[in-house]
């Protein structure tokens, strides 16, 4: 498996959020309309909004092309950030369906535990 990195565009002290690639993701399954991807993700049209244009800043492109403030188009870059983001969104959707597997199989939460042991 190979693992990339997000490199974090220059002077940006945001880090990209895993809301923001759901967000990106529900814009295009929704013919770019915010709105409407505001109503599936049961939030806010300026929250959707916001969360985009914050993504776009950190990442230092745009995303979608724009016709006074509505979406009109995917731009290549756009093109290339959609595809990443539905792979990271199966991985998570796969990382969620293990851990679940594993509570039905063990009966219980996994836990993990830090700290010191005493040596006999």
């Amino acid at each position: 498996m190979v693992y990339h990195t997000i490199e974090h565009a220059p002077g940006s002290g945001e880090t990209m959020k895993l809301q923001q690639l759901r967000y990106l993701l529900a814009i295009v399954d929704n013919g770019l309309n915010i709105t409407a991807a505001a109503e599936r993700l049961y939030t806010s049209q300026p929250g959707v909004s916001k969360q985009l244009k914050l993504l776009e800043e950190e990442l230092g492109v745009q995303l979608f092309s724009r016709r006074g403030k509505s979406l009109n188009g995917i731009t290549v870059a756009g093109q290339q950030v959609i595809s990443r983001a539905r792979i990271i969104m199966k991985e998570v959707d796969d990382i969620r369906a293990i851990t679940s597997r594993l509570y039905r199989d063990q009966g219980a939460r996994p836990t993990a535990s830090l700290g010191q042991t005493q040596a006999s």
